[in-house]
């Protein structure tokens, strides 16, 4: 990787004993150190502005060479024999002495070259690294550390080719989710519409007739019969209203978020007996569908965490809208509880409803995180984009 013209190795020599002024103490240590220097797993030279001083066993290989002198001789030519490139812009080496020259500089610089193997012909990458080697404040020479990185770029790629399809893979998951909930919630207002348009209107006449029949008989075994039979179209009739609002409340459809969710608050509490309450601010301006739906039924999800297992007294949502995002924050001062395990009883299928609300905000480009604490109760703290379609959630959460 090295290129110039260099002088013999015998001038080399000389001016080494002159200019490097070895310590005796690192003379002693000398034959010790050339051993461990020797086998090093990596390629190292040492030298200076007159050539290359020291090659240990693996540089020569790399280069398929045999000896420093002529390592010297060829140096100039070791990018064309080679084939040496820039391992990120595929460039041709022509001149290999820059990592050198910087060292001699006094700079420490690395780069990284793909060069053909001389003995299998196979392609390596190679990590070169030029360290200038000072004493007393001395420039004394300059190391090269080549190392061949071939294995660790491999590993890299394949990493990078398998991150790639995660991302992929996940990206994939959120559309299916997407789409899964958009006919999801498309089903549950047809559903609904079904329920209370025909099915409700045909237990309405089912009853009209009843009550007029009832008041034909003069049969008293009849009309209790009767009475007891209307009794059970109007408890069919309350099922099928209830089964319809909780599929898709038409208020929503009819009204927007902000009625239906105080709506659906004022009825959770008069059922639970629970206080609930809805804080609005600067709240004003059309919101997609698809954030109306995800933010009413992320409340939704969280309110009937609260009615089953909370124990709380009181509860309230806070809805907010600061710069392009709206924030939702609901909470309560029930005993709280171990979001972990709830999030691995989740993972494990037991309960959803936890995982349910996350999945429901990430689909809009959003955020949520739950924090709750031992008789101190729960928050459920949500961000949604107001514009869905160019959020990213690492965004928001920063």
């Amino acid at each position: 990787m090295l290129e110039g013209n260099l002088p013999d190795m015998k001038k080399n020599a000389k001016r080494l004993d002159k200019k490097l002024e070895i310590p005796e103490i690192f003379k002693k240590t000398m034959p010790g150190l050339d051993i461990i220097f020797d086998n090093m797993p990596d390629g190292i030279l040492i030298g200076n502005e007159t050539g290359i001083i020291k090659a240990n066993r693996k540089s020569l290989e790399m280069y398929g060479l045999t000896s420093i002198e002529e390592l010297n001789l060829k140096i100039k030519n070791i990018p064309q024999i080679l084939g040496m490139r820039n391992f990120k812009t595929g460039e041709i080496i022509s001149n290999g002495d820059d990592i050198y020259t910087q060292a001699l500089a006094g700079k420490y610089l690395t780069d990284e070259f793909t060069i053909i193997d001389p003995e299998t012909k196979h392609e390596k990458i190679i990590k070169s690294t030029g360290i200038p080697v000072e004493f007393n404040n001395k420039k004394l020479a300059v190391a090269v550390i080549n190392t061949d990185i071939t294995e660790i770029k491999i590993a890299e790629e394949k990493q990078e080719k398998l991150l790639t399809r995660l991302v992929e893979a996940q990206n994939l998951m959120k559309t299916l989710s997407r789409s899964l909930i958009q006919v999801q919630e498309l089903e549950r207002r047809n559903i609904a519409r079904e329920l209370h348009d025909e099915i409700g209107q045909s237990l309405t006449a089912v009853k009209i007739d009843m009550l007029n029949i009832m008041q034909q008989t003069k049969s008293a075994q009849i009309q209790t019969q009767l009475k007891d039979s209307i009794q059970l179209v109007e408890e069919s009739l309350n099922e099928v209203r209830e089964l319809s609002l909780n599929l898709r409340p038409s208020i929503l459809d009819d009204l927007g978020l902000l009625p239906a969710i105080r709506w659906y608050v004022d009825r959770q509490s008069q059922r639970s007996g629970i206080k609930g309450k809805v804080i609005t601010k600067q709240i004003e301006g059309n919101l997609s569908p698809e954030l109306q739906i995800a933010c009413y039924r992320i409340v939704q999800e969280a309110i009937t965490n609260i009615i089953k297992h909370a124990k709380a007294e009181t509860f309230s949502i806070e809805l907010e809208r600061k710069s392009n995002d709206l924030h939702l924050l609901i909470t309560d001062d029930g005993i709280g509880y171990n979001v972990s395990i709830a999030r691995r009883k989740a993972i494990n299928g037991q309960s959803i409803g936890v995982l349910g609300m996350q999945e429901r905000a990430e689909l809009v480009g959003g955020w949520l995180d739950i924090y709750s604490s031992s008789k101190k109760g729960t928050k459920v703290y949500a961000i949604l984009p107001l514009n869905t379609s160019s959020q990213n959630i690492d965004k928001i959460k920063e």
